[in-house]
């Protein structure tokens, strides 16, 4: 079903983001509420590999045509933003506030291309890292890049509890 779903949204010329954007989900999950959970975390990831797999280098949109550095893309943004190292944390804040954490993140570092001694910039940045990592909690991929983002570590689960007696004794 969902590859049948990326499939199709490629041959329609769709971005990949829309395609992720419409959240499939197939009935059956209905009758298995435990099983939403780990199809989700492999859903998005199943959809962006097929896009990778068939569209390569170039996306349908243009992406990947041409190639710049984040340093490029800070200049130019710092450009719209009038070389304002606030009006960077202002938008960045402004979209951590409303639940935009990803695009934060990237305004928030775009903004320390351009003004890396920022201290405000880099707090925003944390803050918008900390809600990310709490929001892929349960998604290994995102929780370990965004927790190596941000220089924090991820604690080990905590040692099985032993079986009780009763348990051992069926």
């Amino acid at each position: 079903m969902v590859r049948d779903h990326a499939l199709t949204a490629l041959r329609a010329g769709r971005v990949l983001a829309a395609a992720l954007d419409d959240d499939v989900l197939p009935d059956s999950l209905a009758a298995h509420p435990d099983a939403v959970t780990p199809f989700l975390l492999m859903r998005d990831n199943l959809i962006k590999r097929l896009y990778q797999q068939r569209t390569g280098y170039w996306q349908t949109d243009g992406e990947g045509l041409e190639v710049f550095s984040r340093t490029e893309w800070g200049r130019a943004v710092d450009l719209v933003a009038g070389g304002s190292e606030d009006r960077f944390a202002e938008a960045a804040r402004a979209l951590d506030d409303r639940g935009d954490l990803a695009m934060a993140l990237r305004i928030a570092e775009l903004g320390l291309a351009a003004h890396p001694r920022s201290a405000r910039l880099a707090a925003v940045r944390g803050r918008a890292l900390d809600g990310l990592r709490l929001k892929y909690q349960f998604d290994p991929f995102k929780l370990i890049v965004y927790s190596e983002m941000a220089g924090k570590s991820i604690a080990p689960p905590p040692p099985a509890a032993p079986p009780s007696a009763a348990a051992s004794a069926r």
